[in-house]
């Protein structure tokens, strides 16, 4: 890959993350009105869908990151897809990271920073990355309510009932989250040592306090909203 494929790649990608990001207004806004109306079964239906919506959106957005302008280098990209081909996204997320933290300027007064940074990182794409990529692999390969083990010889009971009690609350934190692990890896790529250093620690607040705030979130307090809300604001 030279460079000008890569900002054709970026660019392409670009455009594919604003679409599927109205996918998901629009798949939102048909899972609002089943509440309201108390029809469960079509936003249970809408929701699984939204599970494929969402990760066909954060996966054109860690594509979009690697390809971005002046961050990785072509060598760069070409190991982040080496990985993700031979052990999948979670490991490309992690070989991203791992070059990406590279480029941030050491301190010896602060040996701890990188380590804690890259512990902390890795957790969020473990919860909100990975974990939603299973149940989508699952959903999408036929397993709409019951899930079956790798070799689908048996009932994998964990992943079924993780299925069966994804909600449309669950799947708003996971957009959100994202929203902000590819914002700080996004200034991570392109200015570790300006915007990065920066902006890490009160982007990670920001995240601290939505997880804080919807901590008590759940589908029926979404549904008594949106009962109380006016027509117009469920559907726009």
């Amino acid at each position: 890959m030279d460079d000008t494929e890569k900002l054709e790649v970026y660019r392409a990608q670009t455009q594919n993350v604003r679409a599927l990001n109205r996918a998901w207004k629009q798949m939102n806004r048909t899972i609002n009105h089943s509440l309201r109306k108390g029809d469960h079964i079509s936003a249970q239906a809408h929701t699984k869908a939204l599970v494929l919506v969402f990760c066909a959106w954060s996966e054109a957005f860690f594509s979009k990151l690697i390809h971005t302008p002046y961050g990785f280098t072509n060598d760069e990209i070409d190991q982040i897809k080496h990985k993700y081909q031979q052990d999948g996204l979670e490991a490309s997320w992690v070989k991203c990271l791992e070059l990406a933290l590279r480029k941030v300027s050491s301190n010896p007064k602060r040996s701890n920073y990188i380590p804690n940074i890259r512990q902390r990182l890795l957790r969020t794409i473990s919860q909100y990355v990975t974990e939603p990529r299973i149940l989508r692999n699952k959903i999408a390969h036929g397993q709409w309510e019951v899930a079956l083990n790798r070799e689908q010889t048996a009932v994998n009971a964990d992943i079924s009932a993780q299925i069966q009690e994804v909600d449309v609350v669950r799947v708003r934190i996971w957009y959100e989250v994202f929203g902000y692990l590819a914002a700080i890896v996004e200034c991570l790529i392109e200015s570790p040592d300006r915007a990065f250093q920066r902006d890490y620690w009160i982007v990670t607040a920001e995240l601290e306090q939505f997880l804080d705030d919807t901590r008590d979130w759940s589908l029926g307090t979404k549904v008594d909203h949106l009962k109380h809300k006016p027509l117009r604001e469920t559907q726009g």
